[in-house]
């Protein structure tokens, strides 16, 4: 039997806010300053992805693995992938080359707590540790259940390109891939909730059609 991530009658403002303390958690964990040249850019990792948030997405990943008893860790582990890449986008949109920001939350960017350079290469770091996080043992013991999970969050940077640019001249783009979303949030629901790890996790696979469903309205 798998622990439960809330206890019963946990508000949703309760359960935001354990989640943010086990993400957070977690975050630390994964993302260590190693000694030498790159612990700069591991300090500048580690301060986007631990900049102060809601955590709604490791959220979402969590209340969907929870529908299908999927173990904590590993849940966490598919959380945090999917906030290090959110960090990440944050991290490239303040750039002076984008959104030119000085302030994220109250606090400098990245690129002003440390430099443009540091930022860009932190902004590669945690998208590409996102994936080795998914591709980790902790994440699920099936090699092959984390190879799909990595192809599932592989397309989440797609999405950030309608959310970011609406400018006149791209929102016809930005409205065609935006319709494309709904399918894509339902693939990273079907994975990384384990919708299509029916038979990894061992859940009957009227559980994992009942989930599609609501998650095809969202």
């Amino acid at each position: 039997m798998i622990d439960a991530l809330w206890a019963p009658g946990t508000s949703f403002t309760e359960a935001l806010a354990e989640t943010a303390k086990l993400t957070d958690a977690a975050l630390e964990r994964l993302i260590t300053i190693p000694e030498g040249y790159e612990a700069r850019v591991f300090e500048a990792m580690r301060y986007a992805a631990l900049a102060p948030g809601k955590r709604l997405r490791p959220f979402l990943v969590l209340a969907s693995a929870q529908l299908f008893a999927v173990a904590r860790r590993s849940a966490l582990q598919a959380a945090c992938a999917v906030e290090m890449v959110h960090a990440y986008s944050l991290v490239h949109d303040d750039l002076p080359a984008m959104d030119d920001s000085d302030l994220r939350r109250g606090r400098p960017t990245v690129h002003k707590a440390f430099d443009e350079a540091t930022a860009v290469l932190a902004g590669d770091g945690l998208l590409t540790l996102a994936f080795e996080v998914l591709a980790q043992p902790d994440t699920h013991g099936d090699p092959a259940v984390r190879c799909e999970l990595v192809a599932a969050l592989a397309i989440v940077p797609l999405c950030v390109f309608p959310v970011r640019y609406v400018g006149k001249k791209l929102v016809k783009r930005a409205y065609q891939m935006q319709t494309q979303m709904g399918s894509v949030t339902n693939s990273l629901s079907e994975n990384l909730g384990a919708a299509k790890e029916v038979r990894a996790f061992g859940l009957e696979q009227r559980q994992a059609e009942a989930f599609s469903q609501q998650t095809s309205a969202l």
